[in-house]
């Protein structure tokens, strides 16, 4: 008689959190779209601390591609496309390009990214699914992956990410992604502004800094195929 009455309350404590950890997932991602594209500003501080800017436009294919085009006093510098299993970079002012895994962002970052988590990213969506160890709680959404710890933390109103804290065991490695405000586009809803910061020591010791702000502009929600170019000249260099 115990044992079932102790399965009993491990069954209704499972299904409780199931249920809440869905409401959750329904308030917190924008899941719902095929195409996704809008303007905006980027800004971004080097390690000398001088600050640069310039115009953006993005598209994005759900669970697929993310395209970036990015201008300056309306001359196009370059144009980004990540894919699932890869990425590509077009340098329109040097007149070169390059074909790279997103290995590269752990080498900025120090921490693994995928397509989909940069999807998430730019969406203020979770960085992961959630899974049945992740604590979900009425402010923040807990979540270990290997080494890191993701925390997600919700305006109590809203239920929308605003800050994103992530750590990794044993190293100084830290990212903090931070959501300024949300617009309604149709039963979505898009950062009007977010900041992302990383921060990790390199091999030598010397810590390693990623600052970017990006603004979003007029979102939008095409109902139509659109498209993703990606056209490299024959004259370009590849590196």
């Amino acid at each position: 008689m115990l044992n079932k009455v102790f399965v009993f309350l491990v069954l209704i404590s499972l299904l409780s959190c199931n249920k809440k950890t869905l409401t959750a997932i329904n308030k917190v991602n924008n899941n719902d779209f095929t195409y996704l594209k809008c303007k905006g500003k980027i800004k971004t501080i080097d390690l000398g601390g001088k600050e640069h800017s310039a115009s953006i436009y993005l598209k994005i294919k759900k669970d697929s591609v993310i395209w970036v085009n990015v201008s300056k006093s309306a001359i196009q510098i370059a144009r980004f496309a990540v894919r699932q299993d890869s990425a590509f970079f077009l340098n329109k002012i040097e007149r070169n390009y390059s074909a790279f895994n997103l290995s590269i962002l752990e080498s900025k970052s120090g921490y693994k990214f995928t397509q989909n988590m940069l999807e998430n990213l730019l969406l203020g969506n979770l960085l992961f699914p959630i899974e049945a160890t992740d604590k979900v709680k009425k402010k923040q959404i807990i979540q270990k992956r290997g080494n890191s710890i993701i925390v997600s933390e919700l305006d109590k109103i809203t239920k929308k990410i605003t800050k994103i804290s992530l750590s990794e065991k044993g190293t100084s490695n830290v990212g903090v992604i931070k959501y300024i405000g949300y617009q309604q586009v149709e039963s979505l809803n898009i950062p009007e502004k977010m900041t992302v910061f990383f921060s990790k020591t390199n091999k030598n010791g010397v810590a390693e800094v990623l600052d970017v702000e990006i603004i979003y502009n007029k979102p939008a929600i095409p109902t139509k195929k659109i498209s993703f170019p990606f056209n490299i000249p024959s004259s370009y260099e590849k590196l």
